[in-house]
């Protein structure tokens, strides 16, 4: 925004991004998430995902119920395994 010496708006300046694909790809990236989540709380089977530095990046219900029947240990994400 300018104005001139008597402080009248000469001058309006209006930068415009459309974000409405990246917006379309992230809600496409939390569904597809949720969706996971869901599958595998909901599996017959445990399942623990880890980095290659052994950090626990997800655990279900399933796997974080058998570190807890076995281990006594309570499965955290970030933590080592």
């Amino acid at each position: 925004m300018r104005e001139d010496e008597k402080g009248n708006i000469n001058l309006i300046l209006a930068v415009v991004q459309d974000i409405s694909a990246q917006k379309r790809a992230q809600q496409a990236l939390l569904k597809s998430q949720a969706n996971m989540r869901y599958i595998l709380d909901n599996s017959d089977t445990g399942c623990l995902l880890l980095d290659k530095e052994l950090k626990i990046l997800s655990a279900n219900r399933l796997a974080n119920e058998w570190a807890f029947s076995e281990m006594g240990i309570e499965l955290k994400e970030g933590e080592s395994f």
